[in-house]
């Protein structure tokens, strides 16, 4: 498996809920510096590189954070979202939703930089 060195602190997954494009592929977002809306692609909005990469003994950069870990995650997270959107209950995937919203919320830089 190749590591991934973009790390996204808001996942695509949850990014493609916000979006009006039709392919879920674009998001809207207001760049701060130029003061302006623009339309982004998803693939880069809210990423860091190696944000969540930590160097091993060798000084070599380790993903496993991202590529296991989160990954895992943002794979359920459609199931889940599929299952509210048509009503079924959702009781047996409780930790399921803690996993993603503490996850959630312990992803993004800010908080990540507290840690």
């Amino acid at each position: 498996m190749t590591q991934r060195t973009r790390h996204h602190y808001v996942p695509r997954v949850t990014q493609k809920y916000f979006t009006d494009d039709p392919n879920k592929t674009l998001i809207w977002r207001f760049d701060k510096t130029k003061k302006i809306m623009e339309e982004i692609s998803i693939k880069d909005n809210a990423v860091v590189k190696h944000l969540y990469s930590y160097k091993n003994d060798n000084g070599i950069n380790v993903t496993e954070v991202e590529d296991k870990f989160f990954f895992e995650i943002d794979g359920t997270y459609n199931k889940l979202i599929g299952m509210i959107e048509k009503r079924t209950p959702i009781e047996d995937m409780r930790e399921l939703i803690i996993n993603i919203f503490s996850t959630s919320y312990s992803r993004v830089p800010k908080q990540i930089n507290n840690m």
